[in-house]
């Protein structure tokens, strides 16, 4: 009987959904390979600025958008809400494909992509081409020697407008071109806080972690110095993800660097609750959590959970959130807690997102199945598939969402 609760449950779950390509005001679900990390979505891309969000279920998600030729034409991290990634470009008609990561090591699962057009796209990045344009344009009149204050505060400004854009390896050069202006001309610690930090950044996101650290730390301690504690959570938080996404080199280097990751989102997550930056707090809490649990922390993982949902505001975000939390318990086997996330998030759930919808409803009602109350899980698992009908999943893979062989653990 327990076989057969768990066959219903992996069947009951689907890896994905049909990867049709994805248009302006619509949703897709995906399936990030946990053999490859990543998963690749084409995109309908009519002229004009676009916005895709990213999101992973219970993992951190990156993501680059390319044309047919492989160029790069806008890339992020978690510049969303929590750590959801968001990239915006301008498009030129030409059809172009979302090449989409889990930013987690060995880590895959369910991602959903969201496309939008026109003016919900364009403003930031818009900004960030102009102030570009208007920053070489000035520094091409200057001379090596000229206005150095000047010329270093272009510098900062070009950088920072590089990382918007969405460009890293050109931000990092603009950093660092502003910290070799340092050495000849004093620079007020704020504006070495952004150059270090800066380049930390256009670092990390182009995956050279070891290298970012040394500028993140500078950053942070700089913030720190200033007084500025908002400030000095995020490069925190920064530099946490730096240690999480690191390659380890053995399973006690790969533990070192997840307990290490933890410290710094905790340091970052009590440095935004005390700042009152409640968005921050959520999404320094939840990476917190996340860390906890793939360092084997599974208590220390849901005392971070119970303290970032709190501050994550909005019904939507807080049902994907409560979603999220839902899933990370029931990897950790604590399912009567999961089975509490899992029906609120229901409730704050949009009725217009089927999709989602569908994935709290299955995973809800597999773990229902797997605790022996079947009545509910079959009627569950029946909304779920009537909300997927017309999705053509693939064959379901085992997820890392499964309970365990071992049975229920109660808190």
């Amino acid at each position: 009987m327990r076989q057969g609760l768990l066959v219903l449950l992996l069947l009951a779950t689907p890896a994905t959904f049909a990867q049709e390509a994805l248009v302006p005001g619509a949703t897709l679900r995906a399936q990030v390979d946990p053999a490859t990390g990543s998963v690749r979505v084409p995109l309908a891309t009519p002229p004009g600025w676009l916005r895709l969000r990213v999101s992973g279920q219970g993992f951190d998600v990156r993501v680059e958008v390319r044309d047919a030729a492989g160029a790069l034409l806008a890339s992020d991290d978690d510049s969303g809400p929590g750590s959801d990634a968001l990239a915006a470009w301008e498009a030129d008609g030409r059809a172009a494909v979302a090449d989409v990561a889990s930013s987690d090591p060995a880590r895959g699962g369910p991602v959903e992509l969201l496309l939008l057009a026109g003016p919900d796209a364009r403003p930031v990045r818009e900004r960030a081409v102009e102030e570009r344009d208007g920053c070489r344009a000035q520094l091409a009149t200057l001379g090596p020697d000229d206005d150095l204050q000047r010329q270093t505060r272009l510098q900062l400004e070009l950088g920072e407008a590089w990382l918007t854009i969405g460009s890293p390896a050109d931000a990092a050069q603009a950093f660092e071109s502003a910290l070799a202006l340092t050495e000849r001309v004093a620079l007020p610690d704020a504006g070495l806080e952004r150059a270090r930090g800066g380049l930390g950044l256009a670092l990390s996101r182009q995956l050279e972690f070891v290298a970012s650290e040394p500028h993140l730390q500078a950053a942070r301690d700089l913030a720190l110095a200033r007084g500025d504690g908002a400030a000095a959570a995020d490069w925190s938080g920064y530099l946490g993800g730096c240690f999480l996404y690191r390659r380890p080199d053995d399973a006690d280097d790969a533990r070192a660097l997840l307990v290490a990751a933890a410290g710094h989102f905790e340091a970052a997550f009590e440095g935004a609750r005390a700042g009152g930056a409640r968005a921050a707090a959520a999404r320094w809490g939840l990476q917190l959590a996340r860390a906890r649990r793939l360092a084997g922390d599974a208590a220390g993982a849901i005392e971070a959970l119970d303290c970032a949902l709190p501050f994550v505001d909005g019904d939507i975000e807080r049902g994907r959130a409560h979603a999220s939390a839902g899933t990370l318990l029931v990897a950790m086997a604590h399912y009567r807690d999961a089975e509490d996330h899992l029906r609120t998030a229901l409730e704050l759930g949009r009725e217009d997102d089927p999709r989602q919808r569908a994935l709290v409803l299955s995973t809800l009602g597999g773990l229902l199945a797997w605790l022996g109350e079947s009545e509910e899980a079959a009627r569950l698992l029946g909304q779920a598939r009537d909300l997927a009908e017309g999705l053509t999943p693939p064959p379901a893979a085992e997820s890392d969402a499964r309970p365990s062989d071992d049975g229920p653990e109660e808190r």
